[in-house]
């Protein structure tokens, strides 16, 4: 959707029109977050003040996971630049798919829990209006506490914390908890509207419960990857045809791409001199393992290395590679180049900003501060959410959305034993009879033991898996584990004792009594 604008220190500026616009009074900011979460959009959503003031507030999205910001207003951490944006109530904004809009300056990143943000940002404004719409669509229902929500995510206090009490046991209605008084009314119902919105609480249905609708209001006609919607008037904000193009776009490393574009040259053009070809060569290989590399390791200095050293570091690496001082021979690795240039002022800026690096450095002595480690931290929680989510669904005996999850849950993290032993069980429940797909259970099942030997359920599983199959001996085998490694497991205890009465009550072989049967039982 971009065309080429002018250029800027000899290199092309690439601008871009937004692949999907709208406007903050018809989609609160509140609101806008939880849809690009749940679509795991990336790009950059740009929001441009509502009384005509210049710039936007760009905030970059990778597969939904809010990651930097550059701010109009400058501000000491990420958490209080968004916050205003909470409180506006109107303003256009624009959704870039796969474009990376921040540029190379006054950007904040940290690690941002979506959760939180909203607790934080709903506390600092909320329209009441918007309160009471999302409100209505449950009132006079019973609400529960989701058991499987991170509660502690919300920073609720003692007094909100007082309020949802009664949505532990049998739930409460929305009028009832508001009645109560524990919080003035303002606050008690933005407390219940925080929770709705993140889906924190189940509504009753018939005899049981299920989860609130959570479709988020959003104006999702002018939302539309690939659309260009007549942006909606409002009295502040003159009506525009289109968002004007934004330049400097640089594509999304993390946003979905053609088949072929992540392919890298086999080999340098033909010709090139030897200190070029080595350049070529070097740089290839730092993008292969640029994802392992601490931002020390990435500008090659100690951590014991001074901001100046990062520095100077930093511009010994930009002379080499930065995408401007690369000859045109080398415009096959430009996405390349441009990316490690990303990279490496991240990592100065990061390096010689105080607190920025007093957190990083505490990544990196946890094992972390790489983007590798990164992805793998962000698919443990994922996988752990969508694992809970399983167990939820299993107990309600929805095995179809079950397996999905813990799927999904084993996708992102192969190596947990409890995944392999729930996918397994649920397996079991869903095939009755004797197609059951045995392998796939026992393999399964297999995997879960080999990740943790002393997997109880895993044992019981087998065992359980194992009678299906008359295979009896090496049932009770998986019992007894599970009894010794538990035992409260009243499950594999009883078919621990079934199994020996049933060799107890054996008529004796040819030639044995019962007494020398007793000696000689083992």
């Amino acid at each position: 959707m971009g065309t080429l604008e002018g250029r800027t220190g000899g290199v092309e500026t690439v601008t871009v029109r937004p692949s999907a616009q709208g406007s903050l009074a018809k989609t609160p900011f509140a609101h806008l977050l939880l849809y690009l979460q749940a679509r795991r959009l990336s790009g950059t959503l740009a929001i441009w003040a509502s009384d005509g003031k210049s710039g936007q507030d760009r905030i970059l999205f990778e597969q939904g996971l809010l990651t930097a910001m550059r701010p109009v207003e400058p501000a000491k951490t990420l958490y209080a630049a968004l916050m205003p944006l909470f409180a506006r109530e109107d303003g256009p904004y624009g959704f870039y798919d796969g474009q990376n809009l921040l540029g190379q300056s006054g950007i904040l990143r940290e690690p941002i829990d979506i959760h939180t943000l909203l607790s934080r940002g709903v506390r600092v404004h909320v329209q009441e209006a918007l309160v009471d719409s999302v409100l209505e669509r449950v009132r006079g229902r019973q609400l529960k506490l989701r058991s499987d929500f991170p509660l502690e995510r919300l920073e609720l206090n003692q007094r909100e914390l007082v309020l949802i009490e009664p949505l532990r046991g049998v739930g409460a209605s929305v009028d009832t908890l508001v009645a109560a008084g524990a919080l003035p009314v303002r606050d008690a119902k933005r407390t219940l509207y925080l929770l709705t919105l993140v889906k924190a609480v189940e509504a009753s249905e018939g005899r049981g419960t299920v989860p609130i609708d959570g479709s988020i209001p959003v104006d999702v006609e002018s939302f539309r990857p690939g659309s260009h919607s007549v942006l909606p008037r409002s009295d502040s904000v003159a009506p525009r045809s289109i968002l004007p193009p934004i330049s400097g776009a640089t594509p999304l490393s993390g946003a979905p791409r053609p088949a072929n574009e992540n392919a890298l040259p086999s080999s340098p053009p033909p010709g090139l001199p030897a200190a070029d070809e080595a350049r070529w060569h070097e740089l290839i290989a730092l993008h292969k393992r640029i994802d392992a590399l601490t931002h020390y390791e990435l500008l090659g200095v100690p951590t014991s290395a001074s901001g100046q050293e990062a520095q100077t570091a930093y511009f010994a690496l930009v002379k080499k590679y930065h995408p401007d001082r690369l000859p045109a021979s080398f415009a096959p690795l430009a996405r390349v180049a441009q990316a490690m240039f990303e990279r490496m002022t991240e990592a100065n800026e990061t390096l010689n900003h105080a607190e920025q690096r007093a957190d990083y450095d505490k990544q990196v002595q946890g094992g972390g501060g790489t983007r590798e480690a990164e992805r793998l931290m962000r698919n443990v929680l994922e996988s752990a959410v969508e694992f809970q989510k399983a167990e939820v669904h299993l107990r309600r005996r929805d095995f179809a959305q079950a397996l999905d999850f813990v799927r999904s849950a084993l996708a992102k993290n192969p190596d947990e034993a409890d995944y392999h032993a729930l996918l397994a069980w649920i397996l079991h429940l869903t095939h009755t009879g004797p197609d059951a797909p045995f392998d796939d259970i026992l393999r399964a099942l297999d995997k879960a033991l080999k990740a943790n030997a002393r997997h109880e359920r895993a044992h019981y599983y087998r065992g359980v898996i194992l009678k299906r199959l008359k295979r009896d001996n090496e049932a009770v085998r998986h019992f007894r584990a599970a009894a010794e490694l538990n035992p409260h497991n009243v499950d594999a205890a009883r078919e621990v004792r079934l199994a020996s009465m049933r060799r107890d009550s054996k008529p004796p072989a040819a030639g044995q009594n019962v007494l020398s049967r007793l000696f000689n039982k083992k």
